[in-house]
C-alpha cells in the first residue's frame, strides 16, 4: 500500500498543485513510513547515498524535487 503512494507521488507532475487529498495522504501515510523506515539512514549530517529524505516535510517539497521521487519510487519497486 505505502509503494502505491509512493508511486502516486512519483505520478505528480511537478508543476500540478497538490491536491488536498494527496496532501493528507502524503501526512497521514508516506511521512510516517518515511520516518518510520528511511531516515534512518537517509538523514542527519550524512545521508545515505546523499539522500537526505528528513527535509521533504511536505507534499510541496516533494513536489519541488519530483526528479528524485521518481528515484526513490524505482529503488522500492526494484526492491
Amino acid at each position: 500500500m505505502k509503494l502505491l503512494v509512493f508511486a502516486g507521488l512519483a505520478a505528480i507532475s511537478a508543476a500540478g498543485a497538490v491536491s488536498p487529498v494527496l496532501d493528507r495522504q502524503f501526512n497521514e501515510t508516506v511521512r510516517p513510513f518515511v520516518t518510520k523506515y528511511c531516515t534512518g539512514c537517509h538523514g542527519g549530517e550524512m545521508p545515505a547515498a546523499a539522500l537526505d529524505l528528513k527535509s521533504y516535510a511536505t507534499m510541496d517539497a516533494v513536489i519541488r524535487d519530483y526528479t528524485r521521487w521518481t528515484v526513490v519510487k524505482d529503488k522500492l519497486e526494484a526492491k
